[in-house]
């Protein structure tokens, strides 16, 4: 199940061990654990993928909403319109199975929230380099 290998650098010898766990399983239960686990290793891939997608479209979500102010002033109507609609997009997709589909559903929301996160960020900058002249003055 572990096989630990080391090599020491003056001399060169290498040394390895496996370590096999004798908890009542036969060497046939071990090598079905293993062939178990490489057969549902997409799935388990999969599966972490859209976990994470997941995870990040709600950060995403808290992002536009922290923004939204920004979205207000920064960007036409018909573009917030664009942004809410795919936003709801997002949510049905977050409700299926199919990580690649929230994945597309993301990356374009991306692409429709990037003005209003240049705009913020652009802001934001600002803020910070009018504070710092006000302090040096």
């Amino acid at each position: 199940i572990l096989t630990v290998s080391a090599v020491e650098k003056r001399s060169g010898k290498k040394a390895e061990i496996e370590v096999i766990p004798f908890h009542g399983l036969t060497q046939f239960e071990i090598e079905r654990i293993m062939e178990d686990s490489f057969e549902h290793a997409i799935d388990d891939f999969n599966e972490r993928q859209l976990i994470e997608f997941r995870q990040t479209a709600e950060r995403v979500f808290r992002g536009i909403e922290q923004n939204w102010k920004v979205a207000e002033n920064a960007l036409s109507e018909s573009d917030r319109d664009e942004i809410l609609k795919q936003m709801d997009v997002v949510r049905q997709s977050m409700k299926g199975q199919d990580s690649q589909a929230l994945k597309t559903q993301l990356d374009t929301l991306g692409d429709l929230t990037r003005p209003l996160a240049d705009t913020a960020m652009g802001r934001s900058i600002l803020s910070e380099l009018q504070d710092d002249a006000n302090l040096n003055q």
